[in-house]
């Protein structure tokens, strides 16, 4: 078996990850992963900003302000264009 991970094998798992689902010898093989590889560190935080942009984007209260919307587009299409081990370029948490 080999230790390292693959960028595949690493966004395969990174819903579990997050929330906390791996066993300890596979999250400690992520961890090493995550904080080798940039391209998947990015995707990982691109996939940690999606529940709040999409809770901005989908507020009943009111129709969501066009910068929320244009963040939420991005994101998705960063997502969507983003390959395992290419980095994704991301604006720091808070901008919009």
């Amino acid at each position: 078996m080999n230790p390292l991970l693959t960028c595949s094998q690493v966004t395969d798992r990174l819903t579990d990850y997050q929330e906390g689902a791996t066993p300890f010898a596979l999250r400690w093989r992520m961890r090493i992963h995550l904080s080798l590889c940039p391209g998947c560190k990015a995707f990982l935080r691109a996939l940690k900003q999606l529940p709040t942009l999409v809770r901005v984007a989908l507020s009943p209260s009111a129709d969501p302000a066009p910068e929320a919307k244009a963040a939420l587009k991005g994101a998705l299409a960063r997502l969507g264009q983003s390959k395992p081990g290419a980095q994704v370029a991301l604006p720091p948490a808070g901008d919009t």
